[in-house]
């Protein structure tokens, strides 16, 4: 999935925070991963129309990012992605209940 990288650091006001988004072009969505640099971080998934759009949407935001000062880097194609995201998650299996009567547990 084409993704772009960007970082912003300012030792002075002890800022260290990246931001990288990732859009894939098959089903119109696209994924914007941001934090602390050395931190797991936040992932939040858009969705848009189509390919095209998640394309341009994500373009956008990270533009936003460079004009206030975050600095573009190059990432490797090895960067772990968070492909998982872009999947429909599986339901959680739900635990057993467990109810009190009269000072016992029954399960």
């Amino acid at each position: 999935m084409p993704q772009r990288y960007a970082e912003y650091v300012d030792p002075k006001n002890n800022n260290a925070k990246f931001y990288r988004v990732q859009w894939d072009e098959t089903n119109g969505s696209w994924l914007s991963h941001y934090g602390r640099i050395g931190t797991k971080g936040s992932y939040q998934l858009h969705q848009e129309r189509d390919g095209v759009a998640a394309k341009i949407a994500a373009a956008k935001k990270f533009k936003t990012k460079t004009k206030k000062g975050y600095t573009e880097r190059k990432i490797e194609d090895s960067a772990p992605t968070p492909t998982s995201v872009f999947t429909k998650p599986e339901p959680a299996k739900s635990k057993p209940v467990m109810k009190r009567t009269k000072g016992r547990q029954i399960i």
